[in-house]
């Protein structure tokens, strides 16, 4: 079981702001069985972006990292993570 609570250095528990839930089956997002996290956000605007709907900073939902943290350790056939986009580094925390 998964205990550990995140928080940032204000003290609060640490959100991350998703364009959508997590993907459990991506077969094209890296080696293996992938989960996907697909942050909200992005400022790059590169050419032929394979995720425009993730750019704006004003969609998206925001989620606590325990809650991801959770149903990524549960989740028995991953063969990893990917954070995906939007810009991952977007994110404040």
């Amino acid at each position: 079981t998964y205990t550990h609570v995140w928080k940032g250095c204000d003290g609060l528990i640490m959100q991350i702001k998703l364009a959508s839930d997590l993907m459990y089956d991506s077969i094209v997002d890296g080696l293996g069985l992938r989960i996907v996290i697909w942050t909200q956000g992005c400022s790059h605007n590169c050419f032929k972006c394979h995720n425009p709907q993730t750019h704006d900073f004003s969609k998206g939902k925001y989620f606590d990292i325990d809650e991801l943290v959770e149903k990524i350790v549960k989740y028995p056939l991953k063969s990893g993570v990917t954070l995906s986009g939007g810009d991952p580094f977007f994110q404040k925390e």
